[in-house]
C-alpha cells in the first residue's frame, strides 16, 4: 500500500484533529462537515487509503450522535471496505449500535464481534443496554 503524500496527509491529518476535537466538544454537525472535507482530500480510489477507513468511521461516529442511524450505516459498511476495516472493533461496535438503533436483527452479530475482539472495555463509555443485549445472546454472566 502507498502513502498518501505528505501535504495531503498533513491536511487530512489536521482535519481529522479538528473533527475529533469538534466530537469532544459535542459539536457534532461540526465533526461530520471536518471529516467530510479530509476525505475529498484522498486520491482516487478513496478506499485504498488507511485513511478512508478512519474518516468513515469518524463520520459514521458523528451521525451517530446526531441519531442519523440510517446514514451511519452507509458510513460504517464504508469503512468496513477500507483497509482493516472489517477487523476494526470500533467499527463493528457503532455498526452493532446502529443496527440496533433501526431494530435490525443483525445487530447482534457485529455487536457480539466487537465484544469477541475487545471484551467488555470496548463498551465501557457506551449505553449499557449494548452490552447487556451480548451478554444475554451469548449468554454470559455479568
Amino acid at each position: 500500500m502507498c502513502d498518501l503524500e505528505d501535504d495531503i496527509y498533513a491536511k487530512v491529518s489536521e482535519l481529522s484533529e479538528l473533527g475529533n476535537s469538534h466530537m469532544d466538544s459535542r459539536m457534532y454537525e461540526l465533526a461530520f462537515d471536518d471529516f467530510q472535507k479530509a476525505l475529498e482530500l484522498l486520491p482516487q480510489p478513496k478506499e485504498i487509503w488507511d485513511a478512508y477507513t478512519w474518516l468513515k468511521a469518524g463520520t459514521a461516529d458523528a451521525l451517530f450522535f446526531l441519531k442519523d442511524y440510517e446514514r451511519a450505516t452507509a458510513e460504517l459498511f464504508d469503512a468496513m471496505n477500507g483497509p482493516d476495516g472489517a477487523f476494526n472493533s470500533f467499527v463493528l461496535l457503532r455498526l452493532g449500535q446502529v443496527l440496533y438503533e433501526q431494530n435490525k436483527p443483525n445487530a447482534i452479530e457485529y455487536l457480539c464481534r466487537a465484544y469477541m475482539m475487545e471484551g467488555e472495555k470496548i463498551f465501557a463509555d457506551e449505553d449499557g443496554k449494548y452490552i447487556a443485549l451480548v451478554k444475554s445472546h451469548l449468554d454470559v454472566e455479568s
